[in-house]
């Protein structure tokens, strides 16, 4: 699954990719705050799970 953002402070796009399935397995996995970095302006900071969204996979698993 692939998980964006948007940036605390120059609002571009931070991505992470995860082998989680949900929400709840990622925050189990990696706990309710995930520390990122933007690739743009170098800030670091810890997003909630509830902050990130999901974005369809263009392949198909099965």
């Amino acid at each position: 699954m692939k998980i964006c953002t948007k940036c605390a402070k120059c609002r571009s796009e931070i991505n992470l990719k995860t082998n989680a399935s949900d929400r709840f397995g990622l925050a189990k996995k990696n706990g309710e705050r995930i520390n990122l970095s933007c690739n743009s302006c170098g800030t670091k900071k810890k997003y909630h799970v509830d902050e990130l969204k999901a974005e369809e996979s263009k392949v198909v698993s099965f």
